[in-house]
């Protein structure tokens, strides 16, 4: 039985980008198979060493000179190392901009959400989306059965 993932893979360190988990609903059914754990089984974990995300997480380690073995540990870096994530994504991206921002981001508030993001900064926000026009692939989607197509 195949049930799709609900919970986000930094819940358990051992889980990597692409891997599908039961559902909560399933759980029941996979207590059996993870008797030592309250976690979801793990039921498909393909590796795709070339993905964005994958490269960007190479970069990072190779650049600050750290491990991140699992997802759960990239997440952790991003939250310890709050600005340089945030510049580090914003070149990661190649961002285009006419002006460029003075500091990551600027506190207004208490929460997460309140900050004014790379204050300074002027960019077009659709000439940044719309920017790459070729024939390079954009989505990859590899199923459990070995189904795949891109677009």
């Amino acid at each position: 039985m195949f049930c799709s993932a609900s919970l986000p893979p930094f819940r358990n360190s051992a889980v990597r980008p692409g891997t599908i988990l039961f559902q909560s609903k399933c759980a029941k059914k996979a207590k059996n198979a993870t008797a030592k754990s309250n976690l979801p089984q793990v039921i498909w974990n393909k590796k795709v060493p070339d993905t964005a995300l994958e490269k960007f997480r190479k970069h990072i380690e190779e650049k600050y000179k750290t491990r991140l073995e699992s997802y759960l540990d990239f997440h952790k870096w991003s939250i310890k190392n709050f600005a340089n994530f945030w510049e580090e994504i914003w070149h990661h991206l190649e961002m285009v901009s006419s002006n460029p921002y003075d500091q990551v981001y600027r506190k207004t508030g208490d929460g997460f959400l309140e900050c004014e993001w790379f204050p300074g900064a002027k960019f077009n926000f659709a000439e940044n989306l719309m920017r790459i026009r070729d024939d390079r692939v954009a989505i990859i989607y590899a199923g459990i059965h070995r189904s795949s197509f891109v677009l």
